[in-house]
């Protein structure tokens, strides 16, 4: 499964479904806050997301966009978009982040190392780390 192929369903499913959908936010997190430890706070946030978008939870995924991604997808076509990866699976074997003050970039590996993707951006929002790749890069 290529980010090529996954952009290529952005642009079909933005062009297909334009639905306004209410943003929740996913405040049950667990584990240590951005304030406390922001590394282990932003592996927690890439783990969730990597899982949910590649392996199962799309909404759980989506909740951790920020808030201008959130504008950009509907809760609807980034499931399309999460259902389309999930479709062609590809066991993720780590996920790795790295912190920079109030930015992060995460790593997420696989078995099929071709579609490794590296350097997708975080930022820090009102205290939590967000996913805030809107265009799905390539």
């Amino acid at each position: 499964m290529t980010l090529k192929r996954i952009s290529a369903v952005v642009a079909a499913a933005s062009a297909a479904v334009f639905v306004l959908v209410g943003c929740s936010s996913s405040d049950s997190n667990s584990g240590p806050s951005a304030a406390e430890d922001p590394q282990a706070a932003l592996q927690q946030a890439a783990e969730t997301y990597a899982e949910g978008f590649y392996e199962g939870d799309a909404s759980a995924a989506y909740d951790l966009f920020t808030k201008s991604c959130k504008e950009t997808f509907s809760k609807d076509e980034y499931k399309a978009l999460a259902d389309f990866a999930q479709a062609t699976p590809n066991k993720i074997t780590s996920v790795e982040v790295t912190v920079d003050g109030d930015k992060g970039k995460m790593a997420i590996n696989f078995e099929d190392a071709s579609d490794n993707d590296r350097n997708a951006p975080w930022v820090l929002e009102d205290g939590e780390w967000r996913f805030d790749d809107c265009r799905m890069r390539e």
